[in-house]
């Protein structure tokens, strides 16, 4: 009996709010949420995937003029509402009653919102936010079927890297959909200097994340000083599915200096020859020894010419 009375009690407070909600006036003919027509709180659930833009339209006929209105779409229960909540708004407003409007809001679902059922509320307000129109339509959030995505990509010793040296590169990626990911190719590539390296991760579960070993790239000799872009590829699904990022890299000049061969210039003085008689220094004793040298040989002389007549004069007394 309690709980009967409860359920009336409840009932009751229901259209009593309900009807004081509904006190603009303003009449909401149609609301599509990306081209599909929905009713207020029906039990059928829209299928969205996270990470797409939902559009919603909606064609409003006012009952009276009005002044000042604000139209807001939103989903509550993001765990980061705080930064960036999903939601669009149009207004203030003011439209003319009889006519017809069409109004167009959208909102994003993040990347990362959980996958769940959410309401999606449509509320409708005026300047002194007393009168309100509130409805509300029952979305399911659902991940897409295959989807990695680049969370980070680390460069050593950084992002200025000099000519002829090496350059290690790191690739963090999450998978963001529904089904796990395996034989994961990554690459990174700078194809103006025409070099590349490539790694592999073996599987990434749904929901979680991996990084791929350090790939080794060298940056030439040759390179010029300058800004290059990084290329970072990633294929999966048997590569029918892709993701391309880019990254800013800054190659300085090398350090080295090249063995240029210095040019040797020969300065040849001329010298003027003289034709002087050149008299050779020579030593005292070298000059007494020559002396000793000539007195001997004439003294020999003498002696063979001594001995000689002395020879001659023998056979004629013979």
């Amino acid at each position: 009996m309690k709980t009967k009375i409860l359920s009336a009690l409840c009932i009751l407070l229901i259209t009593l709010l309900a009807s004081s909600a509904i006190a603009l006036p303003i009449d909401i003919q149609k609301v599509e949420i990306d081209d599909e027509r929905v009713d207020d709180n029906q039990e059928i659930r829209l299928d969205v995937e996270r990470g797409q833009d939902v559009e919603i339209e909606l064609t409003i006929v006012p009952i009276e003029d009005v002044e000042d209105i604000e139209i807001r779409a939103f989903i509550s229960g993001y765990e980061y509402n705080d930064f960036e909540s999903i939601a669009d708004s149009i207004g203030p407003i003011s439209m003319d009653a009889g006519i017809k409007y069409r109004k167009t809001l959208t909102i994003t679902l993040p990347e990362d919102v959980e996958e769940d059922d959410y309401k999606l509320r449509i509320l409708f307000t005026d300047r002194n936010g007393e009168d309100s129109f509130l409805l509300a339509y029952r979305l399911k959030i659902d991940l897409p079927r295959h989807e990695l995505k680049i969370t980070d990509v680390l460069f050593h010793p950084g992002k200025n890297v000099k000519a002829g040296t090496a350059l290690l590169g790191q690739v963090r990626v999450e998978n963001m959909g529904e089904k796990d990911e395996d034989d994961i190719v990554v690459k990174i590539m700078i194809p103006e200097l025409g070099i590349s390296a490539t790694d592999y991760i073996d599987e990434i579960e749904s929901g979680e994340q991996e990084e791929t070993e350090e790939l080794y790239l060298r940056i030439p000799d040759t390179a010029e000083p300058g800004i290059y872009q990084a290329q970072i590829y990633i294929g999966y699904n048997n590569n029918h599915d892709k993701v391309l990022a880019t990254s800013v890299l800054n190659i300085e000049a090398s350090d080295r200096v090249q063995n240029v061969p210095e040019e040797t210039i020969v300065v040849v003085e001329q010298v003027q020859e003289t034709t002087q008689d050149v008299v050779p220094a020579t030593n005292w004793k070298s000059t007494i020894k020559t002396m000793l040298e000539v007195v001997l040989l004439v003294l020999v002389a003498l002696l063979v010419v001594i001995g000689l007549i002395i020879g001659f004069t023998r056979l004629g007394r013979d």
